[in-house]
Order: C-alpha cells, then sequence, then structure tokens
C-alpha cells in the first residue's frame, strides 16, 4: 500500500515536470518511444503465443477460453518494425522527430482502441476505475489523430499527451 501511494505521488509530480516543458521533454520522449514500441512490440508478440497454446490447452481440457486475434500479433509485428525504422534513421534529427511523431501517432491510436476496449470490459465487470480508464483511451486517439495531422505541432502533444498519461496513472494509483 505504502509503495503504491509512493508511486502514486511520483507519477504525478513526473506528470507536472513533463507538463510544464513538453516540447523539451517531447525530444528525449522520441527516443523513448521508439526504445518502448519495441518492447511493447516483443511483449506483444510473446504474449499471442502464450495466449495460442492456452487457448489450444484450453480447448483440448473442455474449458472456456478466449479466441487470440490475429490482430494483435500483426499489432505486435508493425511496433517492431516501426520502432528499428525509426531506431535506424540517419536522415537527420528533425526528420527523425517528424517520422517519430508519425509512427507515435499510428501506435497512440491503437493504445486508445484498446484502453476503450478494456474500459468496457472493466466496465462490465463492474471493475472500479473503468471511467479513466475510457477518458485516457479517448484522449490517446485525439492526441494521436493530431500527431499523424500535424507533425511538427504533434512533438509538442506527445510530451502533453505523456504527461497526461502519467497523471491519470498517478491518479489512479493514489485513489483507484
Amino acid at each position: 500500500m505504502i509503495l503504491r501511494v509512493l508511486f502514486g505521488i511520483l507519477m504525478i509530480f513526473g506528470a507536472w515536470s513533463v507538463l510544464m516543458f513538453p516540447a523539451i521533454s517531447s525530444i528525449s520522449i522520441c527516443w523513448a518511444i521508439s526504445f518502448f514500441m519495441l518492447l511493447s512490440g516483443i511483449m506483444t508478440i510473446i504474449h499471442y503465443f502464450e495466449n495460442k497454446n492456452a487457448e489450444r490447452v484450453a480447448r483440448k481440457k473442455g474449458l472456456p477460453h478466449l479466441k487470440t486475434g490475429i490482430g494483435s500479433l500483426l499489432f505486435g509485428i508493425s511496433a517492431v518494425v516501426a520502432a528499428l525504422l525509426a531506431r535506424s534513421s540517419v536522415i537527420g534529427e528533425l526528420v527523425f522527430m517528424r517520422m517519430i511523431s508519425n509512427l507515435y501517432g499510428f501506435w497512440i491510436v491503437l493504445n486508445g482502441v484498446s484502453y476503450i476496449v478494456l474500459g468496457k470490459e472493466l466496465k462490465k465487470n463492474a471493475v472500479s476505475g473503468w471511467v479513466t480508464t475510457m477518458i485516457l483511451g479517448v484522449l490517446l486517439i485525439a492526441a494521436g489523430i493530431f500527431c499523424i495531422i500535424d507533425c511538427f505541432t504533434g512533438l509538442t502533444s506527445i510530451g502533453t499527451v505523456f504527461g497526461l498519461s502519467m497523471m491519470m496513472t498517478g491518479y489512479s494509483y493514489l485513489f483507484g
């Protein structure tokens, strides 16, 4: 419990520092985004194959199971490829930031959709925190579309969305 409160407070203070300087924060965030996209893609691919195996075992035993969709595998592969392409860019930092802004825009839209689906599942199962999950999903979709449409201003939105995401996570750790 103490660790949860401490983590929530640290997330909120970290969010304020990112929100105070979103343009400066977004430059370092661009580099971190490609790293996290790579990790997310690898973990999604691993999760897909683990679920496929669990689905096969459950089917043999006659137990209820969730179907694993090919979409999660494609999402994982696309995140890995996008992160590797962004990290191997040698055409200048400005073009790299523009490219990562577009890649991040697509990635954040997909994450926003995932948060909305998760929020619906949480609401269906009467779990607290579904409202903040749905709000975060809508904010992520809006920010992702903004990053795709206007790349240079989208870099500032990366810092803002990251700060808001940290703020919502800290809030949910403290009060969720």
